[in-house]
């Protein structure tokens, strides 16, 4: 019985243990897969350069409060808790960018229209 007991804890332990391994991985992760979306939605045209400059600085801004957070060895629950609601935010204002109406000119399609000039008057000697 006490065997069994303490393999169950031990086994309880590696996984609370492999759940917080995996969230701080987790972080990186959502930080690249947000990243691969940006650079999506500039190949695509979904997103102009304002827009991908913008969405690329909250990342880095984010990373930067990671690397602060994580100064002291450790993050905290809050602290976690916290990028975890940065990473949302920017995950929605990529999906918000990415599906509004504002395009990158394909100037490969813009026809630049030339304007008439209007016809030259009559020269006052004959031409030669």
């Amino acid at each position: 019985m006490r065997g069994k007991l303490s393999t169950a804890i031990l086994a309880i332990v590696v996984l609370l243990l492999g759940v917080g391994l995996c969230r701080g991985a987790d972080l990186g992760d959502r930080v690249k897969q947000q990243r691969d979306r940006i650079q999506q939605g500039i190949r695509s045209g979904e997103l102009t350069r304002a827009e991908a400059e913008v969405l690329l600085d909250n990342l880095e801004r984010i990373e930067r409060h990671y690397y602060r957070m994580k100064a002291d060895g450790r993050l905290t629950e809050e602290e976690k808790e916290r990028l975890d609601r940065m990473l949302d935010r920017n995950s929605r204002m990529i999906y918000d960018k990415k599906h509004n109406p504002v395009r990158r000119l394909d100037w490969d399609k813009i026809v630049i229209p030339v304007p008439l000039l209007p016809p030259l008057p009559p020269l006052p000697f004959p031409a030669r």
